[in-house]
């Protein structure tokens, strides 16, 4: 599922995500922003975190050396690591 739409088949899926092309619009982010690349991800390459990351504006990169596209305990804990490091070094942003 995702955004609150969900596709039972997944190559239906796959076709869809392979079709939405949104790299002129990274330039616009303008939100804090954490790109994770699990190196040993065969489905989402990490060449392609790397570049999802150069294309937005002070973007970081983390890589997960070896971990796979669904993380094992280890590779998660150092995955919800970096996470609450990233977010808590976000500036406090008043409601």
């Amino acid at each position: 599922m995702t955004a609150g739409f969900a596709v039972a088949d997944p190559v239906v899926h796959f076709d869809l995500v392979s079709r939405v092309d949104v790299r002129a619009d990274l330039e616009n982010l303008s939100v804090p922003t954490l790109v994770v690349a699990p190196t040993g991800d065969r489905l989402v390459h990490p060449e392609g975190s790397r570049r999802l990351a150069a294309g937005i504006p002070g973007a970081r990169l983390l890589e997960l050396p070896g971990a796979a596209h669904v993380l094992n305990d280890a590779d998660r804990a150092t995955w919800l690591r970096h996470v609450r490091a990233f977010l808590g070094a976000l500036p406090a942003v008043s409601a």
